[in-house]
């Protein structure tokens, strides 16, 4: 029954062609046991990659290039599956393809990495080693 009751939450049975499981237990011995069951459900997974690639000619401009890996993981067809571009969605005023702000991002990304790294460096080179071993 309680196979059932896990059917019947995720609306599939055997009958409609919905895949379940079944499992018998075995035990030896005499008393009450615990009983754990766990399970991990597949999932597609999608792997994307971006790059720019950067004109020979000073006028043209950049092109950014994006494309997709989707691995169906699942075990089923998948009918009717569409993709679409969402990045283009998520941008208010900005084409998908812009890479002034694509390069803006990344020098800024940049800039902070470069700052944390020599603000603490810059500290610590302010630092007598004596005194920093003596005080370890």
């Amino acid at each position: 029954t309680e196979t059932r009751d896990a059917a019947a939450v995720t609306g599939r049975t055997a009958d409609d062609g919905g895949d379940v499981r079944r499992m018998t237990i075995s035990t030896s011995g005499v008393g009450e046991r615990n009983l754990y069951v766990s399970y991990i459900s597949e999932v597609p997974i999608w792997k994307t990659t971006y790059r720019i690639v950067l004109p020979s000619e000073a006028d043209k401009k950049p092109l950014l290039q994006g494309w997709a890996i989707v691995d169906n993981t699942v075990g089923e067809d998948w009918d009717g599956v569409q993709l679409s571009n969402l990045l283009e969605t998520l941008l208010f005023g900005v084409t998908a393809v812009a890479p002034g702000i694509y390069v803006g991002t990344a020098g800024m990304l940049l800039l902070v990495a470069l700052m944390a790294c020599v603000i603490p460096a810059q500290r610590a080179s302010r630092v007598d080693p004596a005194v920093a071993l003596r005080n370890d």
